[in-house]
């Protein structure tokens, strides 16, 4: 095996360490760090916030603050994403069933399907979570899981929909970044 090969995993440790993180994420055992958003915390731990999210590495960087002091106040933010971005530090996914999301998120209006389009809100939120904060692999689950929402879901949307859709895609991430922009050239050309 060369230096740069990952070692191969005994069968199940991978799982095993995914119980494990479960395990500690559950526990306020060894946290050092707390996040805030509008009078909600979340205890978690700088090794893994830190190594997964670029904001997070940084803001907890001697000469910081938030780093010196132990405490990260999260604001023009939902609870409920920075509570998905949490979950998904941890988990490797955020669940766009379980989360309560403002009909106003990104600026939608709905008028149709109100289920449908705020899971796609929610994704396209995520992608904006992602970018903000730094984790690249968020930014690509939230992109697979917008295209895949928009592939299903999008035929029974009405025609003002799709507009506010495409609208509040466009006013929520960077102009070079075509990561959501990419999921609905295929859509529109169905």
């Amino acid at each position: 095996m060369n230096a740069r090969s990952p070692p191969k995993l005994v069968a199940g440790a991978l799982d095993s360490f995914r119980h494990q993180l479960a395990e500690v994420r559950n526990a306020d055992d060894y946290t050092d760090l707390t996040i805030s958003c509008e009078g909600l915390e979340w205890r978690v731990h700088r090794l893994i916030v830190c190594t997964r999210s670029e904001y997070f590495k940084k803001a907890c960087q001697p000469g910081f603050k938030e780093g010196e002091n132990g405490c990260i106040d999260l604001k023009e933010i939902e609870p409920c994403l920075v509570s998905s971005l949490v979950h998904y530090l941890y988990f490797f996914d955020y669940h766009s069933e379980l989360v309560v999301v403002p009909a106003s998120l990104c600026g939608i209006t709905f008028r149709a399907n109100v289920l449908n389009l705020t899971r796609l809100a929610l994704h396209m939120a995520m992608y904006v979570v992602g970018d903000r904060f730094g984790v690249p692999d968020l930014k690509e689950l939230a992109s697979k899981k917008f295209s895949e929402s928009l592939l299903h879901d999008a035929p029974n949307w009405e025609h003002e929909d799709l507009v506010n859709v495409i609208r509040a895609m466009y006013d929520n991430t960077p102009p070079g970044d075509h990561g959501l922009r990419g999921c609905m050239v295929p859509m529109l050309r169905r």
